[in-house]
């Protein structure tokens, strides 16, 4: 929470409500824009832990806090509730965009057709991409996947998924 690009205001609340486990009063104010930052938020309340009775009414407090329009949930929700890979169809990315979601995109045709990238180089790329504001990562290019390189992404999702608790 403190290292996330969130608002001070934003990070205090979330801090104040673990400090009162879940007894505050009023949510943040969340700018409708600003629907990026509102995920992050989602995000990381999503991961706090739920070995009780408190720790599980402290996530659901932190996490009903956060209006996060269906049509992102949908992007946001992760299937498995482990892993955030996802094989998508054509015009998703458009769809994440107008939704107002911060996405990077890497399109690997060229290297592809060069053969000039192996599944370590590949790797390495994908995840340079992420940053403390954008979480989505839409990959092109690729008609096929070595099964390594996807177990790799996989395992970094949920480590991304594990570091955030």
């Amino acid at each position: 929470v403190l290292r996330s690009p969130l608002p001070l205001a934003t990070k205090t609340w979330i801090l104040r409500c673990c400090e009162r486990m879940g007894m505050v009063a009023i949510a943040p104010f969340q700018e409708q824009e600003h629907v990026n930052l509102v995920v992050i938020a989602y995000c990381l309340c999503r991961c706090c832990p739920t070995g009780s009775e408190a720790a599980l009414f402290l996530r659901s407090v932190l996490t009903h806090a956060w209006h996060v329009p269906l049509q992102v949930k949908e992007f946001i929700e992760r299937k498995s509730d482990v892993y955030g890979l996802y094989v998508v169809k054509p015009g998703t990315l458009r769809r994440m965009r107008e939704q107002g979601l911060q996405v990077a995109v890497r399109n690997f045709e060229r290297e592809v057709w060069q053969r000039s990238m192996d599944n370590s180089a590949m790797y390495l790329d994908i995840i340079s991409h992420y940053s403390s504001y954008c979480c989505f990562l839409y990959v092109q290019g690729l008609l096929k996947m070595d099964d390594i390189l996807l177990k790799w992404l996989a395992e970094y999702t949920r480590l991304l998924m594990e570091f955030k608790a």
